[in-house]
C-alpha cells in the first residue's frame, strides 16, 4: 500500500475512509516491497528523489506491466538508479 511505501521509507501517512493524507515530516530512505505493483515500484522511484539515504525497490520490475521505459526515463530526468538481478 501507499502507507507502507511511505511509512518504509521514513514518512507517516494515515488513509481513512476516502482520504489518504501524507505529513511533510520528510523520507529518510529505505527498503519498499512493490508487491509486485507497478504503481508502488513507481511511487517509490520518484520518493526515492526526496529522499536522503538510498531506496531499494524490491520487485521493480514489475513497472513492465504498464511502462516498460520507466527507468530509461526516469534516468534521462535525472534519476539515478542500479539494477540488481535477484
Amino acid at each position: 500500500s501507499v502507507i507502507a511505501m511511505v511509512e518504509a521509507l521514513g514518512g507517516k501517512a494515515q488513509a481513512s475512509e476516502d482520504t489518504l493524507t501524507v505529513y511533510g515530516t520528510g523520507l529518510i530512505g529505505g527498503t519498499v516491497d512493490s508487491v509486485n505493483d507497478h504503481r508502488i515500484a513507481m511511487s517509490a522511484a520518484i520518493a526515492a528523489t526526496a529522499c536522503k539515504a538510498p531506496v531499494t525497490i524490491l520487485g521493480a520490475e514489475c513497472v513492465e506491466k504498464s511502462y516498460p521505459k520507466f527507468f530509461e526515463e526516469y534516468a534521462r530526468l535525472g534519476g539515478n538508479y542500479e539494477q540488481y538481478l535477484r
